[in-house]
């Protein structure tokens, strides 16, 4: 249940980013030929990834109340309220990073070839299949500012915590996901939106 509540999550936030990652490079033919705002078209990416994720959550939580059906240690609590929440500052995440990234690759081509490594790096620092606290006690303090610089570990707390009842609940963590998830999107807009007004020149 754990491992499956991590990767439902995972899932959706690296299929988006990686969608939106390729924006320019995928829709370059119908950029070059037909206007309309460029911005649209990773909120559609985003939001159509929103099926996905749906009918993993849908299984993510058939498994669960089967698990507490056979007596499994799970406790669902009046935190999984905040799921609509999680979803949206993981979205503007993916979002702020995938337009950030695909302006990048308008002028650099081979960036995306990094984008594979990248994401798998980045899931390794991410509480996907272990538990924060693991991370806090088997790894260096040197390192811990890794996890806890990551603006993805309060929302995978909070949710594993909602659904399953265990776990860290780190407010300063969620607010932190939330002032990045914000700050970020806002940047990669502004990168985005610069950089589709040249980038038929170079792509």
């Amino acid at each position: 249940l754990f491992v499956l509540a991590g990767n439902t999550l995972w899932s959706y936030f690296s299929t988006s980013f990686t969608s939106v990652a390729d924006t320019f490079k995928k829709n370059e033919g119908i950029f070059g030929k037909v206007y309309f705002p460029r911005a649209i078209m990773p909120i559609a990416i985003t939001a159509s990834n929103l099926f996905k994720f749906g009918i993993q959550f849908v299984l993510f939580l058939a498994v669960l109340f089967y698990s507490m059906y056979s007596g499994a240690n799970a406790h669902p609590n009046m935190y999984v309220l905040f799921t609509p929440v999680i979803v949206l500052t993981m979205a503007l995440i993916s979002m702020g990073f995938g337009m950030v990234i695909t302006s990048l690759t308008t002028k650099y081509r081979d960036f995306t070839f990094l984008l594979g490594f990248g994401i798998t790096l980045f899931m390794y620092v991410t509480p996907v299949v272990y538990p924060t606290s693991l991370f806090l006690l088997k790894v260096s303090p040197d390192m811990h500012w890794l996890i806890s610089a990551n603006p993805l570990t309060g929302l995978f707390d909070l949710f594993k915590y909602a659904f399953l009842g265990e776990g860290i609940l780190n407010w300063i963590g969620i607010a932190w996901s939330g002032i990045f998830a914000i700050v970020i999107y806002l940047l990669g807009l502004m990168v985005f939106n610069k950089t589709e007004k040249s980038f038929m020149d170079t792509i």
